[in-house]
């Protein structure tokens, strides 16, 4: 097994965190994508004014696996696809440090997350579950006892949420996408910017944590894609940003960058013998226009 630099207390947070993370949070979120440099000079200004958030004391980044499902017909991602203000996305997400001799330092959890979008508002329900349960969770299996005894009544309901998806239509891994996430914030229901770099997008993995313990890079293996971009979010209660964040944003405008339809388009293009190339942005929202919602 890898090291880890986990608590073994049952009610410890895979993500890390000295305080609970809500079950639901109902937020605003904006993305820009930066070139590099861009994206350097960026959190150089908004570390004089937010802390980067350690998850775990000591370490500044955590690495960050997300499998996207979805059902077999691709009803998730064609929504998406069609509207970007008005879809819904299932993933698992699992969080990994690197000790500073390249080890990995892994969890036995990982938290599994129904995210809704419309008119620009995103509501986010999560609970925590052991990996070696997820397999059960997924075919439909009861697992409520193990959900709230994990997270309480807020978690059970975040489960339901998940559950009634599940009554519906089966649903399997459709991508897994790896990067590495920087986090400044001083509390997260409220203003919350995170740096997503060193995106890398994978087949989905036969039985998930049935096979593996933790879905590492050298586990996945080579990806199809590497994105070069840094994606920056902005995750608010709402658009009326602290005048320091305005002037740090300056002219840039939002884009309507999707991790998972992006991630599933190329997997697509891949099994298509066509050549993958890089995603042109989606139509922006400037900066100007931030205060009002987006069409739907």
């Amino acid at each position: 097994m890898h090291p880890s630099v986990f608590s073994n207390d049952p009610s410890y947070l895979p993500d890390g965190g000295s305080r609970r993370s809500p079950a639901w949070i109902r937020r605003l979120e904006e993305k820009f994508q930066l070139e590099l440099e861009l994206a350097k000079g960026l959190r150089q200004e908004i570390a004089k004014h937010l802390p980067v958030y350690e998850f775990r004391p000591g370490f500044g980044t955590t690495g960050v696996a997300t499998v996207y499902f979805d059902t077999f017909d691709r009803k998730f991602y064609r929504q998406a696809e069609r509207s970007y203000d008005d879809n819904l996305k299932v993933r698992v997400k699992e969080y990994f440090y690197r000790a500073e001799d390249g080890r990995p330092l892994t969890s036995p959890d990982c938290w599994v997350e129904t995210k809704e979008r419309s008119r620009g508002q995103v509501l986010k329900r999560r609970f925590a579950l052991a990996k070696s349960d997820l397999a059960r969770c997924f075919a439909g299996e009861d697992v409520s006892p193990l959900v709230l005894r994990r997270g309480g009544a807020e978690a059970l309901s975040a489960y339901r949420a998940l559950q009634s998806l599940l009554d519906v239509s089966k649903i399997v891994p459709a991508a897994v996408v790896q990067y590495r996430r920087t986090v400044y914030q001083e509390l997260e229901d409220e203003l919350r910017i995170t740096f997503d770099d060193a995106i890398s997008v994978y087949p989905p993995v036969g039985n998930l944590y049935e096979d593996h313990e933790s879905l590492l890079p050298e586990v996945l293996g080579t990806p199809i894609r590497r994105h070069d971009a840094v994606i920056l979010e902005i995750k608010c209660p709402s658009r009326h940003y602290p005048a320091w964040l305005r002037d740090v944003l300056g002219s840039l405008a939002a884009q309507r960058f999707s991790k998972f339809t992006t991630s599933v388009r190329f997997l697509r293009e891949e099994l298509d013998g066509r050549s993958v190339a890089s995603p042109a942005p989606s139509p922006s929202t400037s900066r100007e226009n931030r205060d009002r919602p987006p069409a739907s």
